[in-house]
């Protein structure tokens, strides 16, 4: 699966067997307990979806795949199911699939907490790196600090004495 553009089906050892499942086609919602999360909670949670593959079977429909998102401190593609009628679900876990009310900067600590116990069976370790995303996404998410006015005037006096300068 290649986020926003397309997801194939291909054997580990094979460059040449490829089927093509679908093209990027948007974002949707998910909710409750799926094939790839059966026992998810009610909340909601986004889903990339890929419409227009290769055709199932000559008079059949094309296949289709929708890619749930889960909330974990490191992507990777965790599971991949098929209905039995050329409908695909994926399960990608990544950091960029934490909400913002599990996000929120007030929340860190707890967010912290919740990615690091997840990677608790990989150790210590896995807890520091997966503190360290989460805070950095936060960082990402929220954005520049906003100046204190006395620092924009000095940002603008400098500005002013660099001007100069090349004058």
């Amino acid at each position: 699966m290649c986020p926003f553009q397309y997801a194939v089906q291909a054997k580990l050892d094979s460059q040449e067997e490829k089927t093509f499942l679908g093209g990027w086609s948007g974002w949707s919602t998910v909710s409750g307990p799926s094939i790839v999360l059966p026992f998810a909670r009610e909340e909601e949670r986004a889903a990339m979806n890929f419409n227009d593959g290769a055709p199932c079977w000559p008079e059949g429909h094309s296949r289709s795949v929708r890619v749930e998102m889960r909330c974990a401190p490191e992507s990777r593609l965790a599971a991949v199911e098929e209905d039995g009628k050329c409908k695909y679900y994926m399960l990608f876990e990544t950091y960029a699939a934490c909400s913002v009310h599990h996000l929120a900067f007030e929340h860190r600590g707890k967010l912290k907490e919740t990615v690091a116990a997840e990677a608790n069976e990989e150790g210590m370790e896995a807890e520091k790196r997966a503190g360290q995303a989460a805070i950095a996404f936060l960082e990402e998410r929220r954005g520049p600090r906003p100046q204190a006015p006395h620092a924009q005037h000095a940002q603008q006096a400098q500005q002013a004495q660099h001007a100069q300068r090349k004058q």
